[in-house]
């Protein structure tokens, strides 16, 4: 067992360090696309003027700017560079805030203000604002409106350059959340198509849809967050909301999926359902006053971080206490299947919370207590604690179909010990009787033969029942050979056996028995001491009105007769 639970650590060892090197190349600069000319981070030297006060040589990455006030607008001015590029671009993130661009006066570019007409939210936004030719050492300014108080509480950076390299520089610098997001959403997609063909096999799998929700759930987030699904979806709004959807549905799936997976009793499910059902009615709570207008969606954001930083801690406690609590159980009760990939289940789990309570209070922190802003902020734990769950999963479902499988297998075996006959192989009593009452409740036709071997009481009197046991054996073999088509063939106890034939084989009776009579004939001209005979029966199903039993009594019934015509032609019957 243990050897079993140690083979199983080593194979989960290759794909996590296969994860970790897929990581470190995605992550990594290798497939960078090599941009055609300069771009710069525009960082510094920035004027900056707000709520009455105007500062200078400010630094975006550090403007100790504080938390935003809505309609109290930011202004930031600087010379552009005395660079000549082609399609020339500015870039900058702006968060539920409106925009406008001047470059030497003029006005260029402006976001936002449709939405602000129509009392909606403002939707995150990549702004890429094109460049007048005339730009080179020109004044570039940019006003920014926040839609909500708390909006932004930090200032992004402003890059420069062309704009087919801008867009190839963000779009690499976002491929991790790409990828990882793209492998989730597309895991789930794939787990969700599987549940009618799983419903329709029989199988009543829940589970898959759990791990479907929270891989889509994921997924959608970082793509969202990492404005990669603008990619996907050209609606800023729909992006922008898709973003808080599955941000507050994180903390009820996976609430529910720690609920479904541990399985256990008593306080803890109780606690567990009471926390998916409050996380449900947040979830309904915000998009309820969001849609009456009373407060917008991302207004939540930091209520719902307060209210899943305890629930994280407790999910962390509670699959660690499961973790120990079945190794405890192994040590002392045998747990051939599914418990330890369960628990690498559980282990991806662990590492996903934790990299999510990490980047929450990171980005509190940034938020209310570092002067650069949450705008700085990101969810690389998020997303490599996603990979490494989704990683867990899979291993999880390889190891099960494995447990499956040799469960499977185990079964069978017992189930062959049990309902095999110890001495010929052939399916013992039991099992025949099971298989008439299976092809009776089938309702299609079926042919019962009952067999009775002759000379077995004469051959254990004269000889010993080693020979008896040499005859029973023999006569096991040639069954096999002379009916290969039957359903079941077995001994029903001492010199009597048993065929079972289906409707399509119940044509070809005749010729079974008759190369049965041909093998024993073969047999019998070798000379040995041991000689073959045997009296049959044979019912169809359709000519008696009533059970398995009554075909079979029947079919034993023309047996006798068969046996009692060998008897008055002078003894048993040999061929």
């Amino acid at each position: 067992m243990n050897r079993v639970k140690n083979q199983k650590v080593y194979m989960m060892i290759f794909p996590l360090l296969l994860l970790f090197l897929f990581l470190a190349v995605v992550g990594g600069e290798t497939f960078n696309t090599k941009l055609q000319e300069k771009l710069l981070v525009l960082d510094r030297g920035w004027n900056m003027s707000y709520l009455g006060t105007n500062r200078s040589d400010v630094k975006l990455a550090d403007s100790k700017f504080g938390r935003a006030k809505k309609d109290q607008s930011v202004t930031l001015s600087k010379s552009l560079p005395y660079i000549k590029v082609n399609s020339a671009c500015v870039t900058f993130r702006t968060v539920l805030s409106s925009v406008d661009v001047y470059v030497a006066g003029e006005k260029i570019y402006s976001y936002g203000h449709e939405y602000e007409d129509a009392g909606k939210m403002i939707p995150k936004h990549m702004n890429y604002v094109s460049l007048p030719e005339y730009y080179a050492g020109k004044m570039l300014r940019i006003v920014v409106t926040p839609g909500a108080d708390d909006a932004f509480s930090g200032l992004s950076a402003v890059y420069f350059g062309s704009r087919t390299d801008l867009g190839y520089f963000l779009l690499q610098r976002n491929r991790l959340p790409l990828v990882v997001g793209t492998t989730l959403v597309f895991l789930g997609m794939c787990l969700i198509m599987l549940l009618p063909v799983l419903f329709y096999s029989g199988e009543k799998d829940f589970l898959v849809l759990h791990y479907a929700l929270v891989s889509v759930v994921l997924g959608v987030y970082i793509l969202c967050y990492n404005d990669v699904m603008t990619y996907f979806v050209s609606n800023v709004y729909v992006t922008t909301f898709m973003e808080y959807a599955a941000l507050y549905m994180i903390a009820p799936v996976t609430a529910n999926f720690i609920r479904v997976d541990l399985q256990e009793r008593g306080i803890i499910n109780k606690l567990l359902i009471g926390m998916t059902v409050l996380d449900v009615a947040f979830v309904v709570l915000a998009f309820v006053y969001h849609a009456m207008g009373i407060c917008y969606v991302d207004s939540f954001v930091t209520p719902y971080h307060l209210f899943v930083i305890p629930q994280g801690l407790f999910i962390l406690w509670a699959i660690i206490r499961n973790i120990l609590a079945r190794e405890r159980r192994s040590k002392t009760v045998t747990m051939l299947y599914g418990a330890h990939s369960v628990n690498i289940l559980l282990a991806g789990m662990i590492a996903f919370v934790f990299c999510a309570i990490v980047d929450i209070l990171r980005f509190n922190y940034m938020k209310f207590l570092s002067g650069r802003g949450e705008v700085y902020s990101s969810i690389s734990f998020i997303t490599i604690g996603a990979m490494v769950f989704v990683t867990c999963l899979l291993c999880n479902y390889f190891f099960h179909c494995i447990d499956h499988i040799n469960e499977a297998s185990t079964r069978e075996k017992l189930e062959g010990m049990a309902y095999a006959d110890a001495l010929t192989g052939l399916s013992n009593r039991a099992y025949c009787e099971r298989q008439m009452d299976r092809a009776e409740q089938s309702g299609k036709p079926y042919v019962i033969i009952s067999m009775d071997l002759d000379g077995l009481k004469s051959t254990n009197d004269k000889y010993g029942h080693i020979y008896g046991d040499r005859l029973l054996k023999g006569f096991a073999e040639i069954l096999k050979s002379s009916f290969p088509g039957a359903s079941l063939i077995g001994r029903m106890g001492g010199d009597e056996f048993l065929i079972l034939l289906s409707e399509e084989k119940a044509g070809m009776a005749s010729l079974y028995i008759t190369a049965m009579e041909r093998h024993i004939k073969e047999y019998n001209e070798k000379g040995d001491k041991l000689n073959y005979g045997v009296s049959w029966g044979m019912c169809d199903s359709r000519e008696v009105n009533g059970t398995a039993h009554r075909v079979y009594m029947e079919a034993d019934s023309r047996m006798y007769k068969m046996k009692e015509e060998h008897h008055r032609a002078g003894g048993d019957r040999h061929a």
